[in-house]
């Protein structure tokens, strides 16, 4: 088997706003590609500083999953707390172990009214909202892994 039939593509996420990066998400892939490619080293060597601090996260096996380490979907590079994200596409060898986001521990819904600061464990309306006299409020789902909304519980 030759080194090529061995490598398999695998996603990074990379909290930029973490790392103190001022580049646009598009910037920091191709400065990271042009030292991958310089360096001659694996995606996974690069990253293994970043991932001891808790800035980048993988390998995933598909880049959903990469995303899904964002607290929301991108808008703009941004997620639902403003931090930035980059998502760096790389090879890595078939004996390598893929990570897989779990979500459920880190599920909340806030409310949707950008007025109401409500925050819940379930799906649906606002709770705050319709105890306030408002009806049928929708959340949306933010994945709060680093527990910030924990004390708006």
């Amino acid at each position: 088997m030759t080194m090529k039939d061995e490598e398999i593509t695998s996603y990074w996420a990379v909290n930029l706003t973490r790392m103190g990066s001022k580049h646009s998400a598009h910037d920091y892939r191709e400065k990271f590609h042009s030292w991958r490619n310089e360096s001659g080293a694996r995606c996974y060597e690069l990253l293994l500083p970043l991932l001891g601090t808790g800035v980048a996260f993988g390998p995933f096996d598909a880049e959903k999953n990469a995303l899904a380490m964002a607290a929301s979907d991108l808008i703009e590079e941004k997620d639902f707390f403003g931090d930035r994200w980059a998502i760096i596409e790389g090879v890595s060898s078939i004996s390598t172990d893929f990570f897989k986001p779990r979500a459920n521990e880190s599920r909340v819904y806030v409310c949707s009214d950008q007025k109401c600061d409500g925050v819940q464990r379930f799906k649906g309306s606002c709770s705050k909202c319709k105890f306030s006299g408002k009806e049928l409020v929708p959340t949306r789902e933010i994945r709060d892994w680093d527990g910030r909304l924990e004390g708006r519980l």
